[in-house]
């Protein structure tokens, strides 16, 4: 699996990220296909189209769509309980399957490197040594989320939601925390 550098440093104007980022996905597409990829370079050096390519490429896409009418937008709206139910279905198989793939693909850890982190905290918070207790939505606990630093994509520990979203409020920032700690202290009796 190729993986993503999604950190940027701050001196990069927003446009260059988002040119950046696309490259880096062009790049991973590149690697997964690489017979699209060379097509798309030829489109792209070639933009202006034949009569006969016009033709050829309507005749591909359309092609295409009969053998995968579950990507058209109207057919899945017209059968949107199925796909919720597939959803449903595929999800009960495999409840953490989702959450692995989007750990993965934003902070670069596999499945077993996320359970080998909770066995090491014994699925408990880093900061406040308690375990999960937001519900998620199907009624059952989360998991902890994952603590990275935001300058430099590295992944710290696993927090429960409470402690992960404090640090997010306080912008990461250790005076920022200090202070917070001593403005409560300050209204002990």
């Amino acid at each position: 699996m190729v993986k993503l550098n999604l950190i940027f440093p701050k001196s990069l104007q927003p446009a260059d990220a988002k040119r950046r980022l696309a490259a880096q996905w062009a790049k991973a597409r590149r690697a997964r296909d690489p017979e699209a990829a060379r097509a798309r370079d030829r489109m792209r050096k070639q933009p202006v189209l034949t009569e006969e390519q016009r033709v050829m490429a309507r005749k591909r896409t359309n092609a295409w769509r009969k053998r995968n009418p579950h990507w058209s937008s109207e057919y899945r709206a017209k059968n949107i309980d199925r796909f919720n139910e597939l959803a449903r279905i595929r999800h009960a198989a495999d409840p953490g399957k989702a959450c692995a793939r989007q750990r993965e693909w934003a902070y670069g850890i596999s499945r077993a490197d996320y359970e080998a982190m909770r066995s090491r905290q014994n699925d408990l918070c880093a900061i406040c040594s308690n375990p999960e207790t937001a519900i998620g939505r199907g009624g059952t606990p989360r998991l902890l989320s994952v603590d990275h630093d935001h300058a430099t994509g590295a992944i710290r520990a696993l927090l429960c939601v409470s402690c992960n979203t404090a640090l997010g409020h306080m912008k990461d920032n250790p005076e920022r925390l200090r202070a917070a700690a001593t403005y409560l202290e300050s209204f002990r009796r």
